[in-house]
């Protein structure tokens, strides 16, 4: 008698599917909402959630008070290039999260005169939450101004962890790329990717550098948005399952064609 194996494979795709642990959002921290940069990095803050993302832990180093003068708005979602410049495509359904940086009131912090400089620095951290992996990052730039000799260069770095948060620079490995204004609208946008998901990666430190250069008429934009792309891995035993099943598949159609 012949065994009928074709039926198996897809069945045992299908269990593998189901196999993998699903995610979890009870261990996300409340959703991040609308505040100033000064609230982030408050001693009082203690973490929201973008995302699968939790983010903790914010600094800044600038100017006295500016970080009063800066807005992070959430950014569950990627950055949308197709307008000629960089900003949120919001995507609740998504699992990737971020910030956008902009003015929180009519000053605009980041704006220079002419002949002046200033540069931002932003720390945050994060947790990824049970199950997905950190693929890369994507980094946007709102419209530019900048004037003779002028400039502004937003450079963000990743550094991932297995265990433990660690400042940069390393131990980790990190990932850095930048926006500027040197040729928009094509460097008003970056992305960066980390190799093969890695689940076990799950701690991170972004480090974001503003630098704004006023030149001879002054520089300036109006935001910012950095993400981080996160994506769904299956768990091991889910590989190990596939990997059974084409064996025994394999195993039995060799048997069937002895019959």
């Amino acid at each position: 008698m012949k065994i009928r194996v074709s039926f198996l494979l897809p069945a045992l795709l299908f269990a593998a599917l189901f196999a993998a642990t699903p995610l979890h959002a009870d261990t996300l921290a409340p959703r991040c909402n609308n505040d100033t940069l000064s609230d982030f990095d408050s001693p009082n803050f203690v973490a929201c959630s973008v995302g699968i993302l939790n983010f903790t832990s914010f600094t800044f180093s600038g100017p006295t008070g500016t970080d009063s003068q800066i807005e992070l708005t959430p950014c569950n979602g990627v950055i949308r290039d197709d307008s000629g410049f960089g900003d949120c495509l919001a995507d609740p359904s998504s699992l990737s999260g971020g910030f956008s940086l902009s003015a929180a009131g009519s000053t605009n912090p980041f704006s220079v005169a002419a002949g002046q400089t200033v540069t931002y620095t932003i720390d945050w951290k994060f947790v990824i939450d049970t199950g997905p992996a950190d693929a890369g990052a994507d980094l946007g730039l709102d419209p530019v101004f900048v004037g003779v000799n002028g400039g502004v260069d937003v450079t963000q770095t990743y550094c991932l962890e297995p265990s433990t948060l660690s400042e940069l620079p390393p131990p980790c490995t990190p990932h850095t790329f930048s926006v500027n204004n040197t040729h928009p609208p094509s460097t008003l946008t970056n992305f960066v990717t980390f190799g093969n998901p890695d689940p076990n990666l799950v701690f991170g430190d972004v480090q974001t550098v503003i630098t704004l250069t006023g030149g001879s008429n002054g520089a300036s934009f109006d935001a910012v948005t950095g993400t981080a792309t996160i994506v769904d891995t299956p768990e091991p035993a889910a590989f190990l399952l596939v990997a059974n099943g084409l064996l025994l598949v394999g195993a039995l159609r060799k048997r069937a064609a002895r019959v």
